[in-house]
């Protein structure tokens, strides 16, 4: 009986079983088929690149101009003092190619002469040579100033990447920096401070440890002087102390970070300190930054003043008066981490400042604005409050050491904003003109403490004698039509 037959015969008998054959005989050509295409598979990704170059992974060349892109073209730096590590920046080289490039080179074009270093591939050199970049892939180069050498006295600091491409021809970085000379004091040398000063504010002056001002002499710094701090350095005034900025020539006392990453950030150095009966003393249009304790005074019986002065960065309190007698008027508190002032046993008087409780990011507050401070015996807090602002996100921005005590503390309060939760401390008669809304100030996480228009603190002042005095940028705290605004920084129309 022939195969055909036999297959008739099972299929009239059992058509099932014909069935079963059938998918079995399908199911041997699907395997067969599929074994075929993994055997195709094997020979081409296998065995053929041994012999077929098309089928080999592309090879690696050296690029032309068309086939790389930097991320940026000039790298531009913070100002820094000559001789100080510069932050990195990142530079980019991308692989626009389908294929792997190889650099010939990367070089600094100024070499051992260059203001500048890089680190490629976690090494620090002038120059690299044979780097390869995967297809559709990147470089990451940094380069930053470098401090190993004072030559580098230039204000203007240039330097170019060279990146080498294919036949010779090349591609460049432009390095641009400021490098700013400076004054050393390296030790207790008031002497040599008041040469500096004397020979031209321009040249910022560097202290690295405590300086002293003896008792019975005076330190005057000038108009747009800068003195900056190490981390140990300190102002400690025995005799009296007198800054004398202007709106415009501003004096500043900041830790020596210069960088826009690091130059807030607070706690870089230790402060001025107004030693036990010292003074009198005047600060005027001055910037304390990123102190520990901006300033202290202990026992400064005699009356000082601080004009138009911002403090901003500290990292614990602001400003520690002890036992002392400061009139402040037209100063700025913002971004600190612990009270804008604390006060034991002082008499302190507020006039046109503005106290804000706002921070960076990251930086934890730790204290009201105004805490007053258990008293030493035989003292008390007295506080006056005029024209001035005083707002945070606490419920209330003054703290007493005992709140039972509040009534017993002398705290008067003119025409002022205040962030006050609790009961007043004082009757009616010292506690006049006070609003409890939100001070709608410009940009407080930016400095910019200048009132909005919506401000409630517009035209809310007392009109002074003095209402004439100019805020922190210069201008006149009295409007053409009478009215004066609370706060450190008057509001003016924008066009």
């Amino acid at each position: 009986m022939g195969r055909l037959s036999l297959l008739q015969t099972i299929s009239r008998s059992s058509p099932i079983v014909f069935l079963n054959i059938g998918y079995m005989l399908h199911i041997r050509r699907s395997l067969w088929a599929s074994a075929s295409k993994l055997l195709s598979f094997l020979l081409c990704g296998v065995l053929l690149p041994c012999f077929w170059p098309s089928c080999v992974e592309k090879v690696e060349h050296t690029p032309t101009a068309n086939d790389i892109r930097f991320s940026i073209d000039t790298v531009k730096f913070d100002s820094v003092f000559v001789a100080e590590v510069s932050p990195t920046r990142i530079v980019r080289i991308h692989n626009l190619s389908s294929r792997p490039i190889v650099l010939p080179r990367i070089r600094l074009q100024g070499a051992a002469t260059s203001p500048f270093t890089l680190l490629i591939d976690g090494r620090a050199t002038l120059e690299a040579e044979a780097q390869r970049i995967e297809a559709r892939d990147s470089l990451t180069i940094l380069a930053r100033l470098r401090s190993e050498s004072e030559t580098f006295t230039s204000e203007r600091l240039e330097d170019e990447i060279v990146v080498s491409l294919r036949d010779g021809a090349s591609r460049s970085i432009h390095l641009l920096a400021s490098g700013l000379a400076h004054n050393d004091i390296e030790d207790n040398n008031l002497g040599l401070l008041e040469d500096f000063l004397q020979a031209g504010a321009e040249t910022p002056v560097i202290i690295k440890r405590p300086l002293h001002v003896p008792k019975g002499k005076t330190l005057y710094i000038p108009a747009g002087a800068s003195l900056f701090f190490r981390a140990e350095g300190a102002l400690k005034v025995y005799g009296s102390l007198v800054i004398e900025g202007t709106p415009n020539a501003r004096v500043l006392l900041a830790g020596t970070r210069l960088d826009t990453a690091y130059k807030h950030t607070p706690g870089q150095w230790l402060g001025v300190t107004l030693m036990l009966g010292s003074g009198p003393h005047r600060i005027k249009n001055a910037t304390f930054r990123a102190a520990v304790t901006a300033l202290r005074a202990d026992s400064v019986t005699r009356l000082s003043t601080i004009e138009n002065t911002v403090v901003t960065g500290s990292s614990k309190d602001a400003m520690v008066l002890k036992r002392s007698n400061l009139l402040l008027r037209g100063c700025l508190f913002v971004q600190n981490s612990g009270a804008a002032i604390a006060m034991a046993g002082s008499r302190i008087s507020l006039i046109h400042c503005s106290l804000s409780g706002a921070t960076r990011f990251g930086q934890q507050r730790r204290s009201a604005l105004i805490s007053m401070e258990k008293p030493p015996e035989g003292t008390r807090n007295e506080l006056s409050v005029v024209n001035t602002i005083v707002w945070g996100n606490y419920d209330t921005e003054f703290r007493s050491y005992d709140k039972s005590r509040f009534a017993a503390e002398i705290v008067t309060c003119s025409h002022s904003l205040l962030k006050w939760g609790g009961e007043r401390p004082a009757s009616s008669e010292r506690w006049e003109g006070v609003i409890y809304n939100n001070p709608h100030w410009e940009d407080p996480l930016k400095h910019n403490l200048e009132l909005k228009a919506s401000s409630p603190a517009r035209g809310s002042a007392l009109a002074l004698q003095d209402a004439h005095l100019s805020d922190l940028k210069g201008r006149t705290r009295l409007h053409p039509d009478g009215t004066v605004d609370m706060g450190a920084l008057v509001w003016r129309k924008t066009e």
